[in-house]
């Protein structure tokens, strides 16, 4: 993926930490998911693919263009979770 370029590694500086605690204390999520948050928009990200239900939710809530994988380890159908237009 790094040779595609579909991939870049966001290195975890304070300044970035510092920014999930707002997302960890609104939404209540653990301080990975507001890290992926947080580095998505650090880097620019115009997607952001995740099949974690919680994630999809803040991650729409949180205005990011976000596509909700279908995980076939849950019950759930992700697919209502959709991000607003822009």
């Amino acid at each position: 993926m790094l040779r595609l370029r579909t991939l870049k590694i966001i290195p975890v500086k304070t300044s970035i930490i510092t920014k999930t605690w707002d997302l960890i204390e609104k939404y209540h999520i653990y301080q990975a998911d507001a890290l992926q948050i947080v580095s998505a928009r650090e880097a620019g990200a115009k997607e952001l693919y995740t099949a974690d239900q919680t994630l999809c939710k803040v991650g729409v809530e949180e205005q990011l263009e976000v596509n909700c994988l279908e995980n076939p380890m849950l019950d759930v159908d992700s697919s209502h979770w959709s991000s607003p237009s822009r």
